[in-house]
């Protein structure tokens, strides 16, 4: 096996178990609020905290890229998210274990960037939808396979050995990452402007804990407005700083390319449809056909394997023909996955459910890193860095502003409907069909929008 090959193992085996905590969580969190004697309310912020963070250290990602050689940022990040994985594992407090997950985003929010700039700087460019295609089947998969594991780890054992089976996946990556990795990118002399750092993080920062906020406290609280609204301000301060700069920390001007601003803007109705679906399955399997844990995470592996599929397979399709055909079959897949479930009703079947899932997964998994691979293809090579963190800051946006809105939605609706024995899937009912008014943007997008080829 040659060392290009090694280096993809290596960072395959660091996003598919940086990933896996991302929905374990959701699984794990009723037992780690009992452990710990805090409400569920307080407990969300083991999840809602990691998503802070991860939003706050996105637009740092680009200047330590540039600024530290590879090898040692990638080491770095590997010992400081084992760091903050070990310090969960052992926590007997609720402070303790907010700590270890903040740790765990900060670090994990640059191996996710360090990942894909080595990746499309390794390989040629004609083999960067299949390269990438891979590496979204371990980013993607990790997510949706991680509730059955954590359900088993916790049935079998405790939520403690979630976190020690990332362990040892991160340990056994730092080995092959010292033997394997080198200084990929090359590091220039640049300033760090704190100023902009700091706006980004009130920015980033507080649009993604006003959107966290919305579904548990409604769009009116001011534990929702007072964030958003700090969030736009700074944000737009934040973007007129950096055009004005000449070596910004986040190079918005990025988006001045026609290409890569569609591809970000796809990105993020991508992950807001995505985000905004993701909770309402497996809510849906234990309200609807009251399941527990471990039967929940077996109805969600299933259709998981359809992503696993297609998500290869869809980046040597974008190598050969492009992006149009694939943008259309995904676009085309969320709309009628979504329509479905809009009209879904108690007695529907859970094998038409799971076949609904299964086209969701599927379209989801089509476009996911092809439609990144597409807009960075539009940039140099030196503007990757950049370019991935523009674009995965935005999508973790969206994302965190498609779970709470969805959710909060779905709330709403059932609370209207109260009275009626249906109230639960008038709500689910709800939900989907907002998320498919957003599907149909995607095929707008798609057929008007989207030209022929890789552009």
């Amino acid at each position: 096996m040659n060392k290009r090959k090694l280096i993809f193992l290596n960072l395959i085996i660091t996003s598919f178990s940086s990933s896996l905590l991302a929905t374990a969580m959701v699984v794990a969190l009723p037992h780690i609020a009992a452990d710990m004697n805090v409400s569920l309310a307080t407990g969300q912020w083991v999840t809602s905290g990691f998503a802070l963070a991860s939003a706050i250290i996105m637009p740092l990602s680009a200047y330590l890229i540039n600024r530290v050689p590879t090898k040692r940022l990638y080491m770095s990040s590997l010992a400081l998210i084992t760091a903050g994985l070990s310090i969960c594992a052992a926590a007997h407090s609720f402070s303790v274990m907010i700590a270890g997950r903040v740790l765990q985003a900060a670090s994990g929010g640059v191996l996710s960037a360090i990942a894909q700039v080595v990746l499309l700087t390794v390989y040629p460019k004609e083999q960067h939808g299949t390269v990438m295609g891979w590496y979204g089947l371990a980013i993607g998969f990790a997510p949706v396979i991680s509730p059955t594991i954590a359900g088993i780890l916790m049935d079998a054992f405790s939520w403690r050995m979630v976190f020690v089976v990332s362990i040892v996946l991160m340990v056994l990556s730092f080995i092959c990452a010292f033997f394997v990795f080198d200084n990929f990118l090359v590091t220039t002399i640049r300033k760090f402007d704190m100023y902009s750092f700091t706006l980004s993080a009130f920015a980033f920062g507080g649009l993604t804990l006003g959107a966290g906020n919305m579904s548990n406290f409604g769009i009116l609280d001011p534990f929702t407005f007072v964030p958003l609204i700090i969030g736009v301000v700074t944000g737009v301060i934040f973007v007129l700083r950096q055009l004005k700069l000449p070596m910004p920390l986040l190079e918005v001007r990025l988006l001045r390319n026609h290409t890569y601003a569609l591809a970000t803007f796809s990105g993020m109705l991508h992950n807001f449809v995505m985000m905004g679906a993701a909770i309402l399955m497996p809510t849906y399997a234990q309200t609807i056909f009251q399941y527990n844990a471990t039967q929940t995470g077996i109805f969600m592996l299933i259709p998981a394997i359809s992503f696993a599929l297609v998500s290869p397979i869809a980046g040597k399709v974008y190598d050969k023909l492009g992006i149009r055909n694939l943008y259309i079959f995904s676009a085309l897949g969320l709309l009628i996955s979504n329509g479905s479930m809009a009209f879904a009703a108690e007695s529907w079947p859970v094998i038409l459910i799971m076949l609904i899932y299964c086209l969701r997964n599927a379209a989801l998994g089509v476009l996911m890193m092809p439609v990144t691979t597409w807009g960075m293809g539009a940039l140099a090579k030196e503007e990757y860095a950049q370019g991935t963190a523009v674009m995965n800051a935005f999508r973790n946006v969206a994302g965190a502003i498609g779970s709470a809105v969805v959710i909060g939605f779905m709330a709403m609706v059932t609370e209207m409907n109260a009275a009626s024995p249906h109230a639960v899937m008038y709500g689910f009912n709800a939900a989907f069909g907002f998320v498919s008014i957003f599907s149909v943007f995607m095929v707008i997008i798609a057929f008007f929008f989207v030209k022929s080829g890789k552009e």
